[in-house]
Protein backbone atom coordinates (compact mmCIF):
# COMPACT_ATOMS: atom_id res chain seq x y z
CA UNK A 1 0.00 0.00 0.00
CA UNK A 2 1.62 3.09 -0.82
CA UNK A 3 0.97 6.33 0.90
CA UNK A 4 0.44 9.96 -0.51
CA UNK A 5 3.32 12.12 0.26
CA UNK A 6 2.74 14.63 3.16
CA UNK A 7 2.56 17.95 2.26
CA UNK A 8 4.58 20.45 4.38
CA UNK A 9 4.27 23.70 2.77
CA UNK A 10 2.91 24.73 -1.09
CA UNK A 11 6.55 23.96 -2.02
CA UNK A 12 7.49 20.78 0.33
CA UNK A 13 6.08 17.46 -1.08
CA UNK A 14 7.80 14.37 1.55
CA UNK A 15 7.68 10.60 1.98
CA UNK A 16 8.18 8.22 4.57
CA UNK A 17 11.34 8.36 5.96
CA UNK A 18 11.97 11.59 4.52
CA UNK A 19 9.63 13.70 6.21
CA UNK A 20 10.87 12.29 9.86
CA UNK A 21 14.43 13.29 8.65
CA UNK A 22 13.04 16.77 7.45
CA UNK A 23 11.66 17.34 10.64
CA UNK A 24 14.81 15.99 12.30
CA UNK A 25 16.96 18.21 10.65
CA UNK A 26 14.96 21.20 11.29
CA UNK A 27 14.23 20.55 15.68
CA UNK A 28 18.27 20.27 15.15
CA UNK A 29 18.17 23.24 13.59
CA UNK A 30 15.71 25.47 15.97
CA UNK A 31 17.50 24.22 19.33
CA UNK A 32 21.14 25.26 17.90
CA UNK A 33 19.22 28.88 16.85
CA UNK A 34 17.13 28.78 20.54
CA UNK A 35 21.17 27.47 22.18
CA UNK A 36 22.80 30.92 20.46
CA UNK A 37 19.68 33.73 21.22
CA UNK A 38 20.22 31.96 24.66
CA UNK A 39 24.01 32.68 24.66
CA UNK A 40 23.35 35.95 22.72
CA UNK A 41 20.75 37.67 25.17
CA UNK A 42 22.80 36.21 28.02
CA UNK A 43 25.48 38.31 26.99
CA UNK A 44 23.30 40.99 26.72
CA UNK A 45 22.06 41.05 30.10
CA UNK A 46 25.66 40.81 31.96
CA UNK A 47 26.93 43.69 29.54
CA UNK A 48 23.65 45.66 30.52
CA UNK A 49 24.35 44.87 34.15
CA UNK A 50 27.81 45.71 33.81
CA UNK A 51 27.13 49.21 33.33
CA UNK A 52 24.45 49.94 35.43
CA UNK A 53 27.18 48.76 37.97
CA UNK A 54 29.67 51.26 35.82
CA UNK A 55 26.53 54.47 35.56
CA UNK A 56 26.35 53.61 39.50
CA UNK A 57 29.69 54.59 40.17
CA UNK A 58 30.22 57.48 37.94
CA UNK A 59 26.87 58.73 39.74
CA UNK A 60 28.66 58.68 42.51
CA UNK A 61 31.98 60.32 41.34
CA UNK A 62 29.90 62.84 39.81
CA UNK A 63 28.21 63.70 42.95
CA UNK A 64 31.06 64.09 44.94
CA UNK A 65 31.62 65.92 47.51
CA UNK A 66 28.31 63.98 48.37
CA UNK A 67 29.50 60.91 50.24
CA UNK A 68 29.41 57.88 48.18
CA UNK A 69 26.80 55.59 50.55
CA UNK A 70 24.47 58.57 49.95
CA UNK A 71 24.47 58.49 46.06
CA UNK A 72 24.67 54.90 46.08
CA UNK A 73 21.18 54.99 48.19
CA UNK A 74 20.16 57.60 45.08
CA UNK A 75 20.78 55.48 42.23
CA UNK A 76 20.18 52.42 43.88
CA UNK A 77 16.40 53.91 44.64
CA UNK A 78 15.55 53.99 40.99
CA UNK A 79 14.57 51.15 39.98
CA UNK A 80 14.06 52.57 35.99
CA UNK A 81 17.28 51.70 33.93
CA UNK A 82 16.06 54.54 31.86
CA UNK A 83 15.93 56.52 34.60
CA UNK A 84 19.27 55.74 36.26
CA UNK A 85 20.92 56.59 33.23
CA UNK A 86 18.76 60.19 33.44
CA UNK A 87 20.37 60.41 36.81
CA UNK A 88 24.12 60.14 35.75
CA UNK A 89 23.32 62.40 32.54
CA UNK A 90 21.73 65.29 35.19
CA UNK A 91 24.52 64.78 37.32
CA UNK A 92 27.60 65.61 34.42
CA UNK A 93 24.96 68.17 33.14
CA UNK A 94 25.45 70.18 36.70
CA UNK A 95 28.88 69.34 37.12
CA UNK A 96 31.62 71.99 35.81
CA UNK A 97 33.78 69.68 34.72
CA UNK A 98 32.80 71.07 31.36
CA UNK A 99 35.94 69.12 29.46
CA UNK A 100 33.85 65.50 30.68
CA UNK A 101 30.37 66.60 29.17
CA UNK A 102 31.33 65.77 25.42
CA UNK A 103 32.91 61.97 26.26
CA UNK A 104 29.92 61.15 28.63
CA UNK A 105 26.94 62.75 26.19
CA UNK A 106 28.49 60.16 23.84
CA UNK A 107 28.90 57.39 26.22
CA UNK A 108 25.18 58.15 27.07
CA UNK A 109 23.73 57.94 23.92
CA UNK A 110 25.36 54.85 22.70
CA UNK A 111 23.97 53.12 25.38
CA UNK A 112 20.34 55.35 24.59
CA UNK A 113 20.83 53.56 20.79
CA UNK A 114 20.31 50.05 22.90
CA UNK A 115 17.18 50.95 23.91
CA UNK A 116 15.35 48.31 21.97
CA UNK A 117 17.97 45.77 23.15
CA UNK A 118 17.89 46.59 27.02
CA UNK A 119 14.10 46.41 26.55
CA UNK A 120 13.74 42.82 24.60
CA UNK A 121 16.48 41.86 26.61
CA UNK A 122 14.53 42.21 29.72
CA UNK A 123 10.94 41.24 28.27
CA UNK A 124 11.67 39.33 25.91
CA UNK A 125 10.90 35.41 24.31
CA UNK A 126 12.11 33.03 21.79
CA UNK A 127 9.99 32.70 18.96
CA UNK A 128 10.60 31.15 15.90
CA UNK A 129 9.52 32.91 12.34
CA UNK A 130 9.07 31.47 9.01
CA UNK A 131 10.72 33.10 6.24
CA UNK A 132 9.50 32.39 2.42
CA UNK A 133 11.97 30.17 0.67
CA UNK A 134 13.59 29.50 3.79
CA UNK A 135 14.06 27.92 7.37
CA UNK A 136 12.44 29.53 10.07
CA UNK A 137 14.78 31.31 12.08
CA UNK A 138 14.59 32.20 16.41
CA UNK A 139 13.73 35.70 17.32
CA UNK A 140 13.13 37.35 20.41
CA UNK A 141 10.17 39.49 20.59
CA UNK A 142 8.56 41.11 23.82
CA UNK A 143 5.23 39.32 22.57
CA UNK A 144 4.19 37.61 19.35
CA UNK A 145 1.82 40.54 18.49
CA UNK A 146 0.70 44.06 20.08
CA UNK A 147 -2.45 45.83 20.25
CA UNK A 148 -0.92 47.49 16.78
CA UNK A 149 0.17 44.37 14.91
CA UNK A 150 3.31 42.74 14.67
CA UNK A 151 6.29 43.57 17.71
CA UNK A 152 9.38 44.46 17.43
CA UNK A 153 11.84 41.23 16.86
CA UNK A 154 15.20 40.67 16.71
CA UNK A 155 17.17 37.85 15.22
CA UNK A 156 20.62 36.83 16.09
CA UNK A 157 22.70 38.85 14.60
CA UNK A 158 20.94 41.92 16.20
CA UNK A 159 20.88 40.60 18.99
CA UNK A 160 24.66 39.73 18.65
CA UNK A 161 26.20 43.12 17.33
CA UNK A 162 23.86 44.49 20.19
CA UNK A 163 25.83 42.58 22.62
CA UNK A 164 29.48 43.23 21.12
CA UNK A 165 28.32 47.06 21.56
CA UNK A 166 27.35 46.92 25.13
CA UNK A 167 30.23 44.65 25.87
CA UNK A 168 32.17 47.83 23.79
CA UNK A 169 30.62 50.50 25.94
CA UNK A 170 30.93 49.09 29.55
CA UNK A 171 34.92 48.54 28.52
CA UNK A 172 34.94 52.28 27.30
CA UNK A 173 33.23 53.36 31.13
CA UNK A 174 36.37 51.61 32.83
CA UNK A 175 38.83 53.31 30.66
CA UNK A 176 37.03 56.32 30.80
CA UNK A 177 36.56 56.12 34.99
CA UNK A 178 40.48 56.98 35.44
CA UNK A 179 40.44 60.66 33.54
CA UNK A 180 37.20 61.43 35.12
CA UNK A 181 38.46 60.39 38.89
CA UNK A 182 41.51 62.82 37.80
CA UNK A 183 39.92 65.62 36.41
CA UNK A 184 37.14 65.68 39.31
CA UNK A 185 39.49 65.32 42.34
CA UNK A 186 41.64 67.99 40.87
CA UNK A 187 38.66 70.28 40.12
CA UNK A 188 37.09 69.74 43.08
CA UNK A 189 40.06 69.98 45.55
CA UNK A 190 39.30 66.76 47.18
CA UNK A 191 41.90 65.42 49.48
CA UNK A 192 42.96 61.76 48.21
CA UNK A 193 44.24 58.89 51.06
CA UNK A 194 47.69 57.37 49.73
CA UNK A 195 46.86 53.86 49.97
Amino acid sequence: MAHAPIKVTKNEDYEGEDFFEMMKRRFREELEDRSEMHLQVGRTIVALSDIERHLETFFALFSLPIPEVESVRIFRGTQNFSRKLELVDYAVLRSDEKQLHGPCNKLSERIKQQKVVRNLAAHASIYFRQVRGARSRAVISASSYNERGKSKELGIPDVKRAADELEAISRDLIMFFSPTLRVIVKARNIPVEKV
